[in-house]
């Protein structure tokens, strides 16, 4: 191969280099009723997917929740800490938690009765109802059997129905108790009218299903973590129904959240009261007694001694009875703790005493983190061994602190009784009935003071639990979304649209995977070296019907085409031999051997068509043509004049046949004659056309290339193995044919080329048009 070859071969593929990354375009060109049948069928199916697929809502709402650190005080802890009560402390996380716990949705769904659903089964699917059922099944207590069921509606009357659930069948009246395998219930109607065409069905699952579905649907998260909001959100496919269920689920919490609060206040008030009833008794009595006294010895006035001496001793009796009080109350809250483990601590009672009163708040606040962890988890936990190990720990620390004070009250008490006695020595000469008059208002001053406390005690609890409010506050209530979550029409239509193109493409690509035969130009110039010399096109004709190439159609314009080329490639040679071979049978080599012939002929060239195919002779079967030829000029003394035959018609070109099929073609191609004949027919023709054997199965065409000047290897579209491009690149490398030259074969003009421009009628379908206008 030539230097010249070699730089036009290159030339070619760079400017076709920039095409080669859509080789799918010729494929989709020709198939493009492909992607319309498929757009069509993926859009319905799209559609009635949209149609009859059961949609999915999301329901959402927001609560806020008191979290001092985040910034979420509802503003409720102000008016408690000024009486003295401490407020309670929050943590986001922690009500996180709890909104997520099973006792709270298991409550839900209880509450509404989940388990029980409602379907109305139409021509084409069913639907679940929920607020709009004409029927109302409510059970008395809770199903007792978890299995899942299904029990058909059917309605025998106005007031009369019959459930069935497989073999079993429950008749009753509407509005009266009927027994159901899952336990007594009642059927009600509702005010919505059932549709004639439907029939009605009733499932009721088990709870712990029911439960675990709506715990898997529901999302607790917060959004910011900066503010105490707590986002909820749940999908279900009947908004009211996934409404009510958010709303019960907040409504619940804020409930429970109240009552765990007021659980301190009640405990505090239960002990004030308890001792609020002893003092008032205590009271009473000594109330009692200081009148039986005045009135049975007529006390009237003191002098102004016994005053002075008594204010005296009043003044360390006073001292002596608030450190009595302190230690009865020290002593009865030991009691109470040695007795219960988990006694609240009234911590406002000793604000005397800060250490004390700040591990009793922290003892309470332990106890109430425990309570409100064992919603969530269970006592084994280790969280809960913790909380424990913490309440066991302050619990000693607060006997710790009792029995410290207790001493310190006990030497102050006996100090104080100290100087009371010496006070008593100086009154001793008080009247007697002075002394136990005092004695009197010492006791009934004591009893007042402890009651007072007790009482506003009590109040400032009271106060504490009226004013209790909920940990969180419903900021947005439960709304669905009037739009469906799922299925989405546009990512449905999208991807349908998407679907729609990849499945033919994706059928084109693996159409182009699994085909191992040649489908067009671009394959040959990407995987052979050799240069694509013309394009013959395909066109159904019976066989041995000439080709008119006299008329202006495709086919016969690119014979024309072939015939220029042929002539300016060689053109200062006085006579040009052209070997047309291939790699196999049927491919066209006769075809084009004919066709060829004859476009030379008409362009006024004397040419001779020699079938050389020993083994399997066409031509002369095609034109028709006496079976003498090469086979008597190698083997005998015939003439060559004699074995040379016109062209049938208007064809203007001469044959010789193969004559008889020889026992040994090769060795008849390698006679010495064989040259001496080529040699005549030189001086003869313009033109020899070598007809040969295909390449890729036998030798011939190799013994007759050193006669050839130009050699055609035919290459059929859709029928040559991809496998024999590597043949066509050994043979053009090794140079085993002199000016090796492809010509493709049977190209379908819908599949890639168009042809136009005055010569046949342009027959091009829409969308090849649009592709030309777009520049594809």
């Amino acid at each position: 191969m030539s230097g010249k070859d070699l730089a036009a071969l290159t030339n070619f593929k760079s400017r076709n280099s920039s095409q080669q990354q859509f080789y799918l375009l010729p494929e989709i060109r020709a198939h493009w009723y492909w992607f319309v049948v498929s757009f069509i069928l993926c859009t319905t199916i799209s559609l009635l997917y949209l149609r009859y697929a059961t949609p999915r809502y999301t329901v959402t709402g927001s609560l806020l929740i008191r979290d001092e650190s985040r910034g979420g005080d509802l503003g409720d802890g102000t008016v408690l800490e000024e009486l003295g009560v401490s407020s309670f402390k929050n943590s986001i996380d922690n009500e996180v938690e709890i909104l997520k716990s099973r006792s709270l949705m298991e409550g839900v769904v209880d509450d509404l009765q989940l388990q029980v659903r409602y379907f109305a089964t139409g021509r084409v699917k069913a639907a679940e109802l929920y607020d709009k059922s004409p029927f109302h099944l409510r059970f008395l207590k809770a199903p007792t059997s978890s299995d899942p069921a299904t029990y058909n509606l059917t309605l025998t009357d106005q007031c009369c129905y019959q459930l069935s659930m497989q073999d079993q069948h429950f008749r009753g009246r509407f509005g009266e108790t009927i027994k159901l395998p899952h336990g007594l219930a009642i059927l009600t109607k509702t005010r919505f009218k059932p549709a004639k065409d439907d029939t009605y069905s009733i499932l009721i699952s088990s709870r712990e299903e029911t439960f675990r579905k709506y715990a898997e649907a529901l999302s607790v998260s917060v959004t910011n973590k900066l503010a105490s909001l707590v986002d909820l959100s749940i999908h279900d496919n009947l908004p009211a129904k996934g409404e009510a269920i958010l709303r019960t689920l907040l409504a619940n919490y804020l409930r429970l959240s109240i009552l765990d609060k007021n659980r301190i206040a009640d405990s505090t008030i239960a002990f004030l009261d308890k001792n609020l009833l002893e003092v008032t008794a205590e009271l009473a009595g000594i109330e009692k007694g200081i009148a039986l006294f005045r009135k049975n010895h007529k006390v009237v006035n003191l002098t102004e001694t016994g005053r002075l001496l008594l204010q005296s001793a009043d003044r360390y009796a006073q001292e002596e009875n608030g450190q009595l009080v302190r230690f009865k109350v020290l002593t009865e809250l030991q009691n109470n703790l040695l007795k219960d483990e988990r006694f609240i601590v009234p911590s406002s009672l000793f604000q005397q005493a800060p250490g004390f009163a700040e591990i009793a708040a922290k003892f309470n606040e332990v106890q109430l983190l425990r309570r409100k962890a064992l919603l969530t988890i269970s006592e084994p936990h280790p969280r809960i061994a913790e909380f424990e190990s913490q309440i066991e720990m302050l619990r000693q620390s607060l006997l710790e602190g009792i029995g410290d004070q207790m001493f310190e009250l006990q030497i102050s008490i006996a100090a104080l009784r100290r100087y009371n006695d010496s006070i008593q020595i100086e009154i001793a000469k008080i009247p007697i009935l002075e002394k136990t008059q005092l004695d009197f208002t010492r006791q009934q001053q004591l009893k007042q003071d402890l009651y007072l406390f007790l009482l506003k005690k009590k109040v400032e609890t009271a106060i504490s639990k009226s004013s209790a409010i909920a940990a969180g506050r419903i900021i947005d209530p439960p709304k669905a979304n009037p739009k469906p979550t799922n299925p989405s029409h546009q990512l449905v239509l999208l991807m349908s649209g998407l679907i729609s193109i990849g499945i033919p493409l994706g059928l084109l690509h693996l159409k182009n995977i699994l085909d191992d035969r040649i489908t067009g130009k671009t394959e040959i110039e990407e995987n052979c070296r050799a240069p694509i010399f013309a394009e013959i096109s395909y066109e159904k004709m019976p066989l041995g019907k000439r080709l008119d190439l006299n008329a202006r159609g495709m086919l016969a314009e690119q014979f024309r085409a072939l015939r220029t080329n042929i002539q300016f490639l060689n053109a200062n040679k006085d006579c040009q031999t052209i070997l047309i071979t291939s790699s196999s049978g049927g491919e066209g080599k006769s075809f084009l051997a004919i066709n060829l012939s004859h476009s030379l002929a008409l362009a006024g060239k004397k040419v001779i068509l020699a079938e050389l195919d020993l083994r399997k002779p066409t031509i002369g079967n095609i034109l028709r043509l006496r079976k003498v030829g090469f086979r008597e000029l190698l083997t005998s003394a015939a003439n060559l004049d004699a074995v040379i035959q016109p062209s049938p018609g208007e064809l203007f070109f001469d044959v010789i046949t193969s004559g008889l099929p020889p026992p040994n073609p090769v060795e008849m191609l390698a006679l010495p004659k064989l040259e001496e004949i080529v040699s005549t027919l030189r001086g003869r023709y313009d033109y020899i056309i070598f007809d040969t054997p295909p390449i890729g199965l036998v030798t011939d065409a190799r013994l007759l290339s050193r006669f050839s000047d130009l050699s055609l290897y035919v290459v059929r579209q859709h029928f040559t193995f991809k496998s024999h491009l590597n043949d066509i690149n050994r043979i053009f490398e090794d140079d085993q044919f002199p000016a090796l030259r492809i010509i493709l074969n049977g190209v379908k003009p819908n599949a890639r080329y168009q042809y136009d421009y005055g010569y046949g009628i342009e027959n091009r379908s829409f969308f090849d048009k649009l592709l030309n206008k777009l520049k594809f």
